[in-house]
């Protein structure tokens, strides 16, 4: 492998590295949403236990993926 090749594949990894991390992104702020839709929710009408732990698990999973990926947090400390 030349030097270019090896570039150009740290450049694609880097590419697709970023592109997850900013699907990572994308996936917290629509969590960040749900959550607000779901306090909207829980002023309305009473909200089901089951709906705050799906909430929870799947943002627990976001942010072991973001940690793992290490991107800059855009949300501050509260991610």
């Amino acid at each position: 492998m030349t030097d270019c090749q090896v570039l150009s594949y740290g450049e694609d990894f880097k590419s697709k590295t970023q592109a997850v991390a900013q699907e990572i992104k994308d996936s917290i702020k629509q969590l960040e949403l749900a959550k607000i839709g779901i306090e909207f929710k829980m002023c309305q009408q009473a909200i089901t236990k089951e709906e705050i732990t799906d909430l929870r698990e799947i943002t627990q999973e976001l942010r072991k993926l973001y940690r793992d990926y290490k991107v800059e947090p855009i949300l501050g400390n509260d991610i």
